[in-house]
């Protein structure tokens, strides 16, 4: 008798009535059924699987491949959630939740055993991604990949670095809407810092900060601010200004090789009347100009001003001081402090020597007078340009006052160029021998008009 609904019913009329005998046919003919019950599938609904094998049954009760394999956590088996499991072969996830109070997705590369993760943190609210935890490799970096292409890198040294034609990191601040940009492009090789792109904030600034103290800024206009020392270090290193308005390109410059500093402005001659200006507190102390004249101060030919130039087109140092009293324009020290000067006052220049009495401080009359000056020779003479002087020569005259002469005698340099001797002839102590033989002079044609009288 077939099941209806995966119920078992007896044939009809196989059930006995109490006190007749009963019939081998119907009894058969129910024995029969039930063998044939017994031995067919069992329904599902009957408590059985409804199929006569392994396979048939699985697929009747909707069991998948798993339910022919073992739990475990490494291997052919089916992974069991409360414990570490190992992969063989590559996984895909659609989507993967991690519950904990410190949730973490760990990774292990077999071949290395190095330990990557990604953890979260409920008290922070932080993400940790950690790459080769146990530094079991070297050179471990964080990869940022996207279609394929790997676009950037975070090294072991906390190196950050995109990859890409044009790469650019960029920053939005939410409270103003202003973004800024670090850009670098591959065709120039540049590198590019943008401050509030769009111009959405006023008194945007780029800060340059060092231990939590700024350094250096660049305001909207351009101004470079540094709040200490600012190094350029290269071969030849250049800091370089343009002047947006006329082109001028002005550059201070280092030379490795020499050692030297140039500083130049306009430098392709954009514009009329440039110069190097120094200024100290808001006021210009000295310049060099396009002529190469250096000034410092402000020199005046009326004198109205204090200041000194050297003009390089006459060859002429010219001096100003602005008032017709005694004031030096030049003064020259030793160790032994003020030993000499020029002065102006009025009309009159002096060219002075130390003579204080202070610095005196043993006086005794001038002897020896008459012996120095007829040591000396006057000479008339031809320099070796070929013009014809009188005077003295260097040498010779130091036998009677050496102070009045610099250097020595057929003197060289290691080269062999010869270094000649200087002298002066109107020295003070020249000076005190002359007036010292005048007054001689004039005692005796006194002692003698005396006499004649």
């Amino acid at each position: 008798m077939p099941r209806t609904g995966g119920v078992y019913s007896p044939p009809a009329g196989t059930k006995g009535v109490s006190g007749t005998t009963i019939q081998s046919s119907p009894y058969n003919t129910f024995i029969d059924d039930l063998t044939a019950d017994a031995n067919a599938a069992r329904p599902i609904t009957a408590g059985g699987t409804g199929a006569t094998s392994a396979s048939a049954a699985r697929a009747a009760l909707g069991l998948g491949t798993a339910a022919t394999q073992n739990t475990g956590t490494s291997g052919a088996t089916v992974p069991l959630l409360n414990g570490a499991n190992t992969w063989s072969t590559k996984q895909t996830f659609p989507a993967i939740d991690i519950v904990g109070t410190t949730p973490t997705l760990a990774f292990t590369d077999t071949d290395t055993g190095a330990d990557s993760f990604v953890s979260a943190s409920n008290s922070s609210g932080s993400v940790v991604i950690s790459a080769d935890a146990n530094n079991e490799v070297s050179s471990s970096q964080i990869f940022f990949v996207i279609d394929g292409t790997t676009t950037g890198t975070l090294s072991t040294n906390g190196t950050f670095s995109l990859t890409g034609s044009t790469p650019i990191l960029s920053l939005t601040d939410t409270d103003t809407n202003a973004d800024c940009i670090v850009t670098a492009s591959g065709a120039t090789g540049s590198l590019g810092i943008s401050a509030d792109v769009n111009n959405e904030a006023a008194n945007s600034q780029i800060i340059f900060a060092v231990d939590g103290a700024t350094k250096a800024t660049i305001d909207a206009a351009g101004a470079l601010t540094s709040l200490g020392e600012i190094q350029i270090t290269s071969a030849s290193p250049i800091l370089r200004f343009t002047d947006t308005d006329t082109n001028a390109d002005s550059h201070i410059t280092a030379s490795s090789s020499t050692g030297s500093l140039g500083i130049s402005a306009d430098v392709n001659n954009e514009s009329s009347g440039s110069l190097i200006s120094f200024s100290v507190d808001g006021v210009t102390r000295a310049t060099i100009d396009n002529q190469g004249d250096l000034n410092v101060g402000t020199w005046a030919s009326n004198g109205a001003t204090i200041g000194w130039t050297y003009d390089v087109s006459a060859g002429i140092v010219r001096s100003s001081q602005s008032t017709a009293s005694s004031a030096f324009h030049y003064a020259f020290y030793n160790t032994n402090t003020l030993v000499g000067g020029i002065s102006t006052s009025g009309t009159a220049t002096t060219y002075a020597v130390s003579s204080d009495y202070r610095r005196k401080p043993v006086v005794e009359p001038l002897t020896g007078f008459w012996e120095r000056i007829n040591a000396t020779k006057p000479r008339r003479f031809q320099w070796d340009s070929g013009q014809w002087d009188t005077g003295f020569i260097a040498h010779e005259f130091a036998a009677a006052y050496p102070a009045a002469v610099s250097g020595e005698k057929d003197a060289v340099d290691d080269d062999g160029n010869p270094v000649y001797q200087l002298m002066q002839a109107s020295t003070s102590q020249v000076m005190a021998d002359i007036l010292a033989a005048l007054k001689d002079i004039n005692e005796r044609l006194k002692t003698i008009e005396e006499a004649a009288a």
